[in-house]
């Protein structure tokens, strides 16, 4: 515990009351005593805001120092508090601040109720302030200021920075998301040369054949000429611009369709190489397909 002496100067009403703004200087002049001098300048530093957070919570209440007339927690700073509560409020911070009138002022009369009775005596013995210490409470409450705008600007200056962090590290993840790979398909099935059977199918056929399974015409046009990874096992010739055209395994479309990703049940599939032209050649590779990897209803 920090021990502080106040001085005549530093109270007023014979001791009963201290000068708010005399507080800065009295912690000054504490000596290293038990504690580090990083202890003291830190409390010291960090006075303004104690005192302004004890004052809003009702732990330390202001009075005029000529009428001792309660003062507002936004106007204080010329203000005095009881000695008792003073003591109360130093015992009970983080690094304990002992207040103490010194020997020569008068013994401290009780706290609150020498508030409320002071008072109601104010025009009787009213508290002068010279030119001095009016300046000096000034200045601390100016200096406390300065600190407080100080702090806010370094938090809202961390804030930008930290959020800025954030936005960079989004937007990164984010471009690293969109540069990697799709997922490779696992393969449908060994793929079926066309000596070994039917003859595949055009990328108009296999639209025709399979309208109205997950897409319409036009969309199994788009999708059967974009770069979707699954396609590559369904395909059975390239194809070239301008020369001859992309071929497929309509056997491994349906299998697509029904077996791997469940848009359209096997029987919807089946119904298909059973009816339609183009497919009723395939129909028993389908069947042979079917049997292989389960006959799903």
């Amino acid at each position: 515990m920090l021990l502080v002496t106040l001085e005549d100067d530093d109270c007023a009403n014979g001791g009963a009351f201290v000068f708010i703004g005399a507080l800065a200087s009295a912690i000054a002049k504490v000596k290293a005593q038990s504690k580090p001098l990083e202890v003291i300048l830190n409390v010291e530093r960090k006075l303004f805001g104690l005192v302004n957070g004890a004052i809003q919570v009702g732990a330390l209440h202001p009075h005029d120092p000529e009428t001792l007339v309660p003062l507002s927690k936004s106007d204080y700073g010329h203000g005095i508090v009881a000695i008792e509560e003073l003591v109360a409020w130093g015992h009970s911070l983080s690094v304990p601040l002992d207040f103490k009138v010194a020997q020569n002022s008068a013994a401290p009369i009780a706290g609150r109720a020498a508030v409320s009775d002071a008072s109601e005596h104010a025009h009787e013995s009213p508290v002068r302030m010279t030119k001095a210490e009016r300046q000096r409470m000034d200045d601390f409450f100016a200096e406390g200021l300065r600190r407080s705008q100080r702090v806010s600007e370094a938090a809202a200056t961390a804030r930008a920075a930290e959020l800025a962090r954030l936005n960079a590290r989004d937007e990164y993840e984010a471009s690293k998301a969109r540069q990697q790979p799709a997922p490779v398909q696992e393969s449908l099935a060994p793929m079926v040369a066309a000596s070994d059977g039917p003859a595949p199918l055009t990328t108009g056929n296999i639209a025709f054949c399979f309208a109205g399974l997950r897409w319409n015409e036009q969309g199994w046009k788009d999708t059967l000429g974009s770069d979707r990874k699954w396609l590559n096992d369904c395909l059975v010739t390239a194809g070239q611009r301008g020369v001859n055209e992309r071929r497929w395994n309509p056997v491994l479309i349906g299998a697509w369709l029904a077996v791997h990703q469940g848009h359209v049940s096997t029987r919807q599939v089946r119904a298909r190489f059973q009816t339609v032209d183009l497919l009723k050649p395939w129909f028993d590779a389908w069947r042979t397909y079917e049997a292989d990897n389960g006959d799903t209803p």
